[in-house]
């Protein structure tokens, strides 16, 4: 690195400012791009490890074949967040999950969003789902399962019943809020349920299916 340096001296030696800055221009704008490249680089490095890392949902829920509205969904998330006393960001409700499944076709269907929410579901991401309940049949015979509600306070919430075990709330007829049992913050998922029992969530919310 001193030995290039030297030469770029020895090349300039006797020019003026202007005539510098133009020998510089003409045969190192190559160095000189790939040097911002790498400090763009570096600071979208910096940025991404510090600022957006500290920001991680603790607690996602979406909705399958409702009224897609991400007004709705930012209010209701950021009002769970003040509930809870922590960062707006930290809160996810997310409508934006419409698609066909088995016998089950609709003509307004995202099919990308079908795998985004497999793809969700297989890396522990989803929390809660609020889900027609030939959703919630479809997904026991693809595998899934459900968080057991045995121990958790449901409030005035009906519990739904399969095969004798308590896996998922009715809110109204059809429509359930279950819990992936492979979901991380259970603890907030019984916040959740609390906290519905004070406000009307799906208020609003227009069923697919």
């Amino acid at each position: 690195m001193k030995r290039y340096f030297a030469d770029l001296k020895e090349n300039m030696k006797g020019m003026d400012r202007k005539e510098a800055a133009s020998y510089i221009k003409s045969y190192y704008w190559y160095h000189i791009l790939c040097g911002i490249c790498a400090a763009v680089l570096l600071v979208f490095g910096v940025f991404h490890f510090t600022v957006l890392a500290k920001v991680r949902p603790v607690f996602t829920c979406v909705m399958v074949n409702q009224e897609i509205d991400s007004a709705r969904d930012r209010k209701l998330a950021d009002a769970f967040s003040q509930n809870l006393g922590i960062s707006e960001g930290e809160i996810v409700i997310d409508s934006d999950y419409v698609f066909s499944y088995g016998d089950v076709k609709l003509e307004s269907a995202n099919e990308s969003s079908y795998e985004k929410f497999f793809f969700k579901w297989q890396n522990e991401e989803l929390d809660a789902v609020i889900i027609p309940e030939s959703f919630y049949q479809y997904l026991k015979e693809m595998g899934g399962d459900f968080y057991p509600l045995d121990d958790m306070e449901t409030g005035s919430f009906p519990v739904y019943g399969d095969g004798g075990r308590k896996t998922a709330l009715i809110l109204r007829d059809g429509l359930l809020l279950a819990f992936p049992d492979n979901g991380k913050h259970k603890t907030i998922c019984e916040k959740f349920v609390k906290y519905m029992n004070k406000e009307s969530l799906c208020n609003g919310c227009e069923t697919k299916v």
